[in-house]
C-alpha cells in the first residue's frame, strides 16, 4: 500500500495501519522506559513534592519547566496532524511539566524555527534545552534530534512542507524539468528495482521533461558495500552505469547477507573502470563517510522509514509510483 502527502492545498488521506503501528511503538517504548528505568521514589519522597495552599493542591517537579514549540497546519485533517493527541501522550509519558506554545506553520515565529532547524513536516514538536533535565532523558534521547541546543521529537510526517529536490544527489534527465522525481533507494530493495524500471521507461519518452535524483537509503549489511561501489564508480564518471548494473544483477550480489565482491569486480571490469583505482577506492572504507552522513541526515530530516520513498514534484509517495500516474503528471 502506498501513502501520499501533498504540500499543496489537497487534503491528505488517512494514514495506513503501518504508520499507526510506528506511532504506537514510539509511545509504547516511551511508557516502558519511564515505568521501568525511572529511579525508584519512596512514598515519603512523593509526599514532599505534593503540597496544598489555600485548598489548592500543587505538585513540584525536580526539573525546570520545559517549553515545547508546536508547529502545525490548521488545514491538515490527516489524523497524524492531530496535535492534541500527541500532546496528551507527551504529557502522560514524558512529564506534565511542559508548556506548549502553538505556532501556525506560516507564522513568522514558526517560519524562523523551520528555517533555523531544517523542519520539513508538520506537526513538529521542538523542545527547549530544559528537556535534558527531565529524569531518564538519557534513555529516550534517541527519539529526539538535537538542533542547535533544541530538540526535535521524531514523529511521522502528517504533511510535508518542504521537498528534498535541492539536496545533494546523483542526477540525470532534463536540466529544465516539468517533473522532478527524488528517490531514496537501496540497491538491495526489490521494490527499488521495480521503481528503476518504471522511471527508465518514462524517462526514455520524456527526456526533456523529467529529471531523476537518486539518494542512497542505507539499510545496512550489503547495502553499505554496494553504495561504496557505486560511489567509487562515480569518481570515474560511471555512477549510473554502476547503478544499472547493481540492480540488473541484484539477485547475484547478495548471498546470505554477504556481498559477492568477485561479481563487483566483474561489473567494474565490464564497465571499463580503471580496476586498480577502483580496488584502491573500495579498500578505503571511510572515503565517503561525510557524503553518506549528509544523505542519512536528509532521510532523518524527512522522517523516511522505508524504501522506496520518493517525491514527485510536491507529492510524497511511499512505494513504487504507478507509470500511468507519472505520465499523467508529465501531461498536465
Amino acid at each position: 500500500m502506498r501513502k501520499k502527502k501533498r504540500i499543496d492545498k489537497k487534503k491528505a488521506t488517512r494514514p495506513p495501519l503501518n504508520i499507526w503501528l510506528y506511532v504506537s511503538a514510539i509511545l509504547f517504548i516511551f511508557i516502558l522506559i519511564l515505568l521501568f528505568l525511572r529511579p525508584a521514589t519512596s512514598l515519603e519522597e512523593k509526599l514532599e513534592t505534593v503540597f496544598e495552599i489555600n485548598g489548592t493542591t500543587y505538585v513540584a517537579y525536580d526539573h525546570p519547566l520545559v517549553t515545547a514549540y508546536v508547529i502545525y497546519d490548521p488545514a491538515c485533517d490527516n489524523a497524524l496532524c492531530d496535535v492534541n493527541a500527541f500532546k496528551q501522550q507527551i504529557l502522560t509519558t514524558l512529564t506534565p511539566a511542559i508548556r506548549f506554545e502553538d505556532l501556525e506553520f506560516t507564522s513568522p515565529e514558526a517560519t524562523s524555527l523551520i528555517n533555523a532547524h531544517r523542519i520539513t513536516s508538520v506537526p513538529a514538536f521542538m523542545f527547549d534545552k530544559n528537556i535534558r533535565s527531565v529524569g531518564n532523558f538519557e534513555f529516550i534521547q534517541e527519539f529526539f534530534v538535537e538542533r542547535d541546543d533544541m530538540y526535535l521529537l521524531r514523529i511521522p510526517a502528517g504533511k510535508y512542507i518542504a521537498t528534498p529536490h535541492n539536496v545533494p544527489a546523483h542526477v540525470k534527465g532534463s536540466a529544465t524539468p516539468k517533473v522532478t522525481v527524488t528517490q531514496f533507494c537501496s540497491f538491495t530493495s526489490t521494490f527499488c528495482a521495480q521503481l528503476k524500471t518504471t522511471l527508465d521507461t518514462v524517462l526514455r519518452e520524456y527526456t526533456d521533461q523529467l529529471t531523476i535524483h537518486f539518494i542512497h537509503f542505507n539499510r545496512g549489511g550489503p547495502d553499505t558495500t554496494l553504495i561504496h561501489a557505486s560511489e567509487c564508480a562515480s569518481e570515474q564518471g560511471k555512477f549510473w552505469e554502476m547503478h544499472d548494473a547493481l540492480f540488473a544483477r541484484q539477485s547475484e550480489l547478495d548471498e546470505n547477507g554477504e556481498v559477492q565482491t568477485g561479481i563487483l569486480s566483474e561489473i567494474g571490469f565490464d564497465l571499463g573502470l580503471d580496476m586498480a583505482t577502483f580496488e584502491t577506492c573500495m579498500n578505503d572504507t571511510h572515503r565517503f563517510d561525510a557524503k553518506l552522513k549528509e544523505m542519512q541526515n536528509t532521510i532523518a530530516d524527512f522522517s523516511l522509514q522505508a524504501t522506496p520513498s520518493l517525491f514527485a514534484n510536491d507529492t510524497f509517495i511511499q512505494g513504487v509510483i504507478d507509470e500511468a500516474e507519472l505520465r499523467a503528471m508529465l501531461a498536465e
